[in-house]
């Protein structure tokens, strides 16, 4: 069975991926839609909207930390990873940090 490790390891791939700008590993790591509640609300969103955000060079991650990291199980084969995320990015030119909320459900098999 995949524990809590593993989700957040995925998590963590899903994250570096975006300081990579390496969109295939982040796609690859995506369940269609995918879903992500934050303090902007419940957004759904495909790989290729995924693909065309992180090509739009609005803004890009460049560095982020975990903390109170917890996974829940509902069933066997869904995971909901909860944490706090220090993230920083740059947008419009200027280096940014912040501290940031995330749910999200990362794709994975019960079989993994």
């Amino acid at each position: 069975m995949t524990g809590q490790a593993e989700i957040m390891e995925l998590e963590r791939r899903f994250w570096q991926a975006m300081v990579d700008m390496d969109v295939d590993a982040a796609i690859a790591l995506l369940d269609e839609p995918a879903v992500t509640a934050n303090a902007h609300g419940i957004h759904h969103f495909t790989p290729a909207e995924y693909k065309a955000m992180a090509l739009s060079e609005d803004a890009r991650v460049t560095d982020f930390e975990f903390f109170d990291e917890q996974v829940l199980f509902p069933t066997p084969d869904v995971a909901i990873a909860s944490y706090r995320a220090r993230q920083a990015f740059t947008a419009g030119g200027e280096h940014v940090e912040m501290l940031v909320y995330d749910r999200r459900p990362p794709a994975f098999s019960s079989g993994s």
